[in-house]
């Protein structure tokens, strides 16, 4: 059954890859089949069969032979590990929906340094009904709003990122998940050596992960 869940994983990790190379291309997510980007011919079934397929073909396209980014498989087995820790229950069904809308965003934000808003936002909704923490979040829409008026050295985007955070955890892993991706995201700019913004989101996206693990062996608790 592992196997299972983990393949249903990275078959929606799939697709959320195809979605993301879409609205990045302008193109309508139902309009045409599954397409190389390349090549624009369509692929076939065994074409998108998630990891295997990536594999078998040695990461190239099977028409035209032009490599493929190894961000394919990436994520589709990262979404396939999340759908398998969350039906082994490590996972509830609400950190795992707003684990894949962070590594959507992230890898958004990692091929175009763009922040689609429409992607935030419909989530958002969605857990600001029910949210207790709607306060806190409200207050990083605010910041967003300020770093879209005045250069404040932090993307709009992250800040949107974080609102999402604080619909669902509290406060002290909020603090947690801030110090983890500064840190991650500093560590970053040290290692790369050059001036200019950083993909924030995939350091604030780790840190989400890097707190739940720490709160999951507890390292560190939740208040």
């Amino acid at each position: 059954m592992s196997v299972f869940y983990f393949a249903i994983g990275a078959c929606i990790g799939s697709f959320l890859y195809c979605c993301i190379e879409r609205i990045e291309q302008g193109i309508t997510i139902g309009k045409a089949r599954s397409f190389c980007f390349y090549c624009q011919k369509n692929l076939t079934l065994p074409d998108l069969i998630p990891i295997v397929s990536y594999l078998f073909t040695l990461g190239k396209c099977r028409m035209c032979k032009r490599s493929l980014p190894l961000s394919y498989p990436i994520f589709e087995f990262i979404c396939g590990i999340l759908t398998l820790l969350t039906h082994l229950q490590l996972l509830t069904l609400r950190e795992y929906f707003i684990a894949l809308i962070l590594i959507s965003l992230s890898l958004f934000d990692i091929s175009s340094k763009s922040f689609p808003f429409i992607c935030w936002l419909l989530p958002f909704s969605f857990l600001f009904i029910s949210s207790e923490n709607k306060r806190l979040a409200l207050f990083f829409i605010l910041l967003s709003v300020t770093s879209t008026l005045f250069s404040i050295g932090i993307g709009s985007g992250d800040f949107l990122a974080f609102a999402l955070l604080a619909l669902e955890i509290t406060p002290f892993s909020l603090i947690w998940i801030i110090q983890i991706s500064a840190f991650l995201g500093i560590f970053y700019m040290l290692a790369r050596k050059k001036k200019g913004a950083i993909p924030f989101i995939p350091c604030l996206t780790l840190g989400y992960f890097i707190t739940l693990i720490l709160e999951g062996i507890n390292l560190i608790k939740s208040f």
